[in-house]
């Protein structure tokens, strides 16, 4: 079993127990965390020398669209619409099964890279099991302890997507077109849509998990799934 010793600079435990503590090491046997003390016996296979750095568990990333990841800085000055027409209503849809990989990849390590150790991936971007496959392999490939969650991408460019998103108050009409007046129905329809796939789950004990960006609380998916008792 490889020990490794870890010489803290300043050390955040998030232990009520231990503390927070200054110049304390850490013994690791395997992938446990043996003790934590001032001046521990320097007998380990690894010393990693972290006295000017700030040492604490790792951080857990709930949502993230990891494939995305070599778009970092891009659109900036983008708003919410901008966006799902420009990246989600465009550039999305010319994804293949390899982009997903390198683009999972590069933002897992990144996620690694900022101390981020546990990672709920929110793929939206999924069209075929290939790209669902690819996205996994990446996270796998990667090391970090993921949780994946898939969502299905548009099948093309949505050219009303904008239009359609600045007309809605809510992701349901995400792709309908403005000219069709009929959306609050459409939002009914989606809602009741949704409480069968969260009981169907349950039934088979799977996770589930909500994405909801609706502007008014009162209208929030997941308080309307919690009162329909389909969570």
């Amino acid at each position: 079993m490889k020990r490794t010793l870890i010489k803290c600079g300043r050390l955040i435990s998030m232990d009520d127990g231990i503390g927070d503590r200054v110049n304390v090491d850490i013994m690791v046997a395997g992938d446990r965390i043996e003790a934590v003390d001032a001046g521990l016996p320097a007998a380990a296979d690894e010393v990693i020398d972290a006295s000017g750095m700030i040492v604490m568990p790792g951080l857990i990333n709930m949502h993230l669209h990891t494939f995305q990841a070599g778009f970092r800085a891009v659109g900036s000055e983008w708003l919410g619409p901008d966006y799902f027409r420009i990246f989600y209503g465009d550039i999305a849809t010319r994804f293949q099964p390899e982009d997903n990989y390198l683009g999972t990849l590069f933002g897992a390590l990144n996620q690694l890279n900022s101390g981020v150790t546990t990672l709920l991936d929110y793929s939206h971007n999924i069209r075929s099991l290939a790209q669902a496959e690819r996205s996994v392999d990446a996270l796998i490939d990667c090391g970090i302890r993921a949780l994946y969650i898939h969502g299905d991408g548009l099948r093309e460019p949505a050219r009303h997507l904008q239009r359609a998103l600045a007309y809605g108050d809510g992701p349901w009409p995400i792709a309908q077109d403005p000219a069709q007046p009929d959306l609050m129905q459409q939002r009914v329809h989606a809602r009741i849509h949704l409480h069968r796939k969260c009981r169907r789950r349950r039934h088979f004990v799977c996770p589930i998990t909500v994405f909801s960006s609706h502007q008014r609380p009162a209208h929030c998916a997941c308080r309307a799934l919690s009162h329909s008792g389909a969570l």
